[in-house]
């Protein structure tokens, strides 16, 4: 449905235009920082602060600028 680049390659706007072109689906670039976010998110997943994956994710993309190319 989608392609999600994540970490500092989401930075490079070209790419991923380029990308969303070539593949024909939507693209979203970003959060820069998702190695720390996802080491944080396996914790609080597993402190039950979210119940789901799903959640966690949904947390990230409220929470961050993600941006659709």
């Amino acid at each position: 449905d989608a392609l999600h680049i994540i970490g500092g390659g989401s930075q490079d706007n070209y790419l991923n235009r380029l990308t969303a072109e070539r593949l024909e689906i939507p693209v979203f670039a970003g959060p820069i920082e998702a190695t720390a976010l996802g080491n944080l998110l396996a914790q609080m997943i597993a402190d039950g602060i979210f119940s789901s994956v799903a959640e966690a994710r949904n947390a990230v993309f409220a929470s961050f600028d993600v941006k659709q190319v």
